[in-house]
């Protein structure tokens, strides 16, 4: 991804989390001052467009709450885990349930139509937060989900000081102004700080080009809903590029689905063999097998088995791969990442993540 061009070079002498805020800041002050917020503020928002705003919301915080989830997996110590497990707890105890109930009070139902489809900006921004959580470390996963979280924690803060006589409005205002709220925000900035480091110049850049995109989404994400159904969208540019060595299968987009459940999926992805809280599902195009594939399955299960071996949470790994376009997948893993698999005749055995043998695939 390029370089925005709203910033220079970034200070020294601040925390991580400071300089990305820094470097991205004519947006960040767009998204937290964004006219819908102002109306809302102004309790003067009408109620069909808030309603929009939840339709959309939910379906962007389903995938939100995998992202917290995939960057669980790569927690390195209880610490981390533990701030990461309250912040999901947010999303997931707070937050959904709460805009479920604003749907219903906004009349209709409490859930989106199940025909709903994420608009493309919703789509767009969550395939970015699911593209870095699911493929980089910590420091990259939390800066793509802090932009979400860090400016509705300052927006709210700024219209609490005269919340609005509609209580519809004046309850989400309350919902993110708070001292739980800005001490779960500063649990997460602090642990980017505590990770990033500040003087490797390369992985700040790295890291203000996610947290820049993640913020000029936000922004996007207003805009989207403000203008409604079908309204003009805010194109974020350069597009995230595809994954992988030219020629090679390309990572696409990864779904995290509770055990027993497929993920929304055309393709009929079998269910984890066991009780597990996540399982990660990483998709690839549809090309056939190939060295990179085997060491991307290899990789994989080696993630696989140290997540195990640290934290109980995502302890089962797949690469699912596309077979041309006749919709057919096969699953893929390797026990071991310095032993590639072969594409020689006959059947090979997918192992859990316990080691026992799940099912036999035919090459």
């Amino acid at each position: 991804m390029g370089r925005s061009d709203e910033q220079g070079p970034m200070s020294t002498g601040a925390a991580a989390s400071a300089l990305l805020r820094e470097r991205g800041a004519a947006s960040w002050a767009a998204a937290v001052s964004h006219p819908m917020v102002a109306e809302i503020g102004a309790g003067s928002l009408p109620h069909e467009t808030f309603r929009y705003y939840f339709e959309q919301n939910v379906l962007y915080l389903e995938d939100y709450a995998r992202a917290i989830a995939l960057i669980i997996g790569r927690a390195p110590d209880l610490a981390a885990v533990t701030v990461l497990t309250r912040f999901l707890g947010q999303i997931v105890d707070t937050e959904l349930p709460a805009n479920y109930a604003f749907l219903a009070r906004l009349g209709g139902p409490d859930r989106p139509d199940p025909a709903a489809v994420m608009a493309p900006v919703t789509r767009a921004y969550t395939g970015h937060l699911l593209e870095v959580t699911g493929r980089q470390e910590l420091p990259a996963g939390l800066a793509a989900v802090l932009p979400c979280q860090w400016s509705y924690g300052e927006l709210a803060t700024g219209l609490a000081a005269s919340l609005p006589a509609d209580p519809i409005y004046a309850d989400w205002i309350g919902m993110f102004a708070g001292d739980g709220y800005d001490e779960l925000v500063q649990a997460s900035t602090s642990l980017l700080d505590q990770h990033a480091d500040v003087a490797d110049e390369a992985l700040m850049t790295s890291l203000a080009d996610v947290f820049d995109r993640s913020t000029r989404y936000e922004l996007a994400f207003w805009d989207m809903a403000f203008a409604g159904p079908g309204g003009p969208a805010r194109l974020i540019d350069p597009p995230d590029p595809p994954i992988g060595p030219p020629g090679r299968a390309r990572h696409s987009r990864a779904w995290v689905a509770p055990h027993g459940k497929s993920p929304a999926s055309p393709h009929g992805f079998p269910p984890a063999p066991r009780a597990t809280p996540v399982v990660i599902m990483t998709w690839v195009s549809p090309e056939r097998h190939s060295s990179h594939d085997h060491e991307l399955a290899g990789a994989l299960a080696g993630a696989r088995r140290s997540w195990a071996a640290r934290w109980p949470i995502i302890i089962d790994v797949r690469l699912v791969l596309a077979r041309g376009m006749t919709g057919r997948t096969e699953e893929s893993a390797t026990d071991s990442p310095d032993t590639p698999s072969t594409s020689s005749p006959g059947p090979t055995t997918v192992l859990g993540s316990d080691g026992s043998p799940i099912r036999h695939v035919p090459q």
